[in-house]
């Protein structure tokens, strides 16, 4: 049991002191070298020669962009993007471009939860982000996906009040179609 006790001590000592060299190194050297710098910025006027680790570190109407660390101007309108503080003000990062803001509440406006947006629509995945779409009505194909990677990128939303996602099949060929059709709850 000493011996076990021991061995634990000397682990975690061993690791604070291997962190301690790590981070006074960290310290020593310079962040950001001048040569990958400048090959990164050279012909680039939208990036100010201002090292930052976080929004805050930079001017108004600039964000950290946190692998070079260096503070960039904000990005307008279609601009490729994977934050929103990238976007200039009145723009957010939706499906990795600077948009507009959409009015909290309306169609593909982001949100958390369903209660974030208005009635007849839910909040569901849609391309990787959570976004406001219209609940499924009278006659849409629904299915409920098994989970994967389709699920992780996009969810539907269940049906709209009073209806039920059913089983159908053709009148023409009597086959089963694909998913289910919804119909009206008995």
């Amino acid at each position: 049991m000493k011996l076990l006790i021991s061995a634990v001590v000397v682990t975690v000592l061993y690791v604070q002191v291997a962190e301690c060299v790590i981070f006074s190194w960290l310290w020593s050297v310079d962040p950001l070298e001048q040569s990958s710098l400048s090959n990164h910025t050279k012909g680039n006027p939208a990036i100010k020669q201002a090292y930052c680790m976080k929004d805050r570190d930079c001017e108004t109407a600039n964000y950290c962009h946190r692998h070079y660390g260096t503070c960039h101007k904000c990005k307008k309108i279609e601009a490729k993007c994977r934050r929103d503080h990238v976007c200039c003000k009145g723009f957010e990062c939706v499906f990795g471009s600077c948009r507009k803001i959409v009015k909290r509440g309306n169609y593909l406006s982001k949100c958390k939860k369903d209660k974030h947006c208005k009635k007849g629509l839910c909040c569901a995945k849609s391309h990787g982000e959570f976004v406001c779409k219209p609940m499924l009505r009278e006659d849409q194909i629904c299915s409920v996906l098994e989970g994967g990677v389709a699920y992780s990128v996009n969810h539907g939303c269940p049906c709209d009040e009073g209806l039920a996602c059913k089983r159908w099949r053709s009148r023409k060929n009597r086959s089963k179609g694909k998913g289910a059709k919804r119909g009206k709850t008995k």
